[in-house]
């Protein structure tokens, strides 16, 4: 795709792209005709994506991106500006969770949690924004979490920095609005899949010396019955599509 825009076709950037939500969303998108680039945190992780899109025969990028590092950062946006000339769209989906008793979990695991899931978004944020303002048009996507409103026993870092992620979303929506940029919160239910896989636990709330050490177990396995309905990445990939279509987006979707 050329610089010069295309009706309806948008420049998307995608951060967490190594998900099956982030390679369900491009493929996707990329099959609607729009320019995709998918950011992955290690080279690695780059070839497998690439493989993959070879063999669903559709066309994103991928590229490397810390967002906890701001030169990594700018170097991408330089790098996708300076193919395309801007960025319509921006999804961001990184982040990972932290279980465990809160008096359980060091202050150094509690500020990593931090400064992926919400200070890794307003990095890349903060650095998206001139781009969408000197084009007058835009529209940020963060992902939260149907736990981004209320605490969850054993989940509370995580929960709050979705809770912060989404004070922020909407304090942004108002700020943006008049250089047309839209701002939406995308909260998919967590199920047994996610509190399985993606989540790690604190350091000592595994440890026998814990005062909490026989419940943690317990009440883990009792979140994981009780959210059993994960939201499938191909409902969320087709959430988002409609929310990229929409001059007047919703700014909370939950995706159950």
């Amino acid at each position: 795709m050329s610089k010069e825009k295309q009706e309806g076709k948008k420049v998307v950037l995608i951060t967490g792209g190594a998900s099956d939500t982030g390679k369900v969303l491009a493929t996707r998108l990329a099959g609607e005709g729009h320019q995709v680039i998918i950011t992955v945190r290690e080279q690695a992780q780059t070839h497998r994506l690439i493989e993959d899109r070879k063999s669903k025969g559709t066309g994103f990028q991928v590229e490397v991106l810390d967002v906890t590092s701001p030169t990594s950062i700018s170097g991408l946006i330089g790098i996708v500006t300076g193919q395309f000339g801007r960025i319509d769209v921006l999804i961001n989906q990184i982040g990972y969770g932290l279980a465990g008793p809160i008096e359980d979990t060091s202050p150094e695991e509690a500020h990593t949690l931090f400064d992926l899931n919400f200070m890794g978004v307003h990095r890349v944020i903060r650095s998206v924004l001139p781009v969408m303002r000197q084009h007058h048009d835009g529209l940020i996507i963060n992902m939260t979490s149907e736990f981004g409103n209320r605490g969850i026993p054993m989940l509370g870092f995580y929960c709050a920095s979705k809770f912060a992620l989404e004070a922020y979303s909407e304090a942004l929506l108002e700020e943006v609005k008049p250089h047309n940029i839209r701002v939406c919160l995308v909260q998919p239910a967590m199920g047994t899949s996610t509190l399985s896989k993606k989540i790690e636990l604190s350091v000592q709330s595994v440890s026998e010396h814990s005062p909490y050490y026989h419940r943690t177990t317990g009440m883990l396995r009792q979140l994981r019955m009780k959210y059993r309905t994960e939201a499938e990445p191909e409902r969320i990939a087709g959430v988002i599509a409609g929310l990229i279509g929409e001059a007047k987006p919703r700014f909370r979707n939950l995706v159950e």
